[in-house]
């Protein structure tokens, strides 16, 4: 089961635009949960999906370094 709760976004200045955080009831390690994601059957390996969430990790870690100006024009949605 997966809990979230809502915060100001600390993206924008809008007082409206929230932000999900979750929390999980029971914590995985990134191997746990790549584990998980393949029990449900896939054409992926292990590996492609260890590419790929290290690669949002560091992307992440990226956005959250940048000058604020940066962001608002990589930001997804807008």
């Amino acid at each position: 089961m997966l809990d979230y709760s809502l915060h100001e976004n600390p993206l924008t200045e809008r007082k409206d635009d929230f932000a999900a955080q979750t929390h999980s009831k029971f914590p995985y390690t990134k191997e746990q949960f790549i584990d998980l994601m393949l029990q449900h059957g896939t054409l992926v390996t292990k590996t492609d999906i260890l590419v790929v969430l290290n690669n949002m990790e560091e992307t992440a870690d990226y956005i959250g370094n940048a000058p604020t100006g940066h962001v608002e024009s990589i930001c997804i949605g807008r």
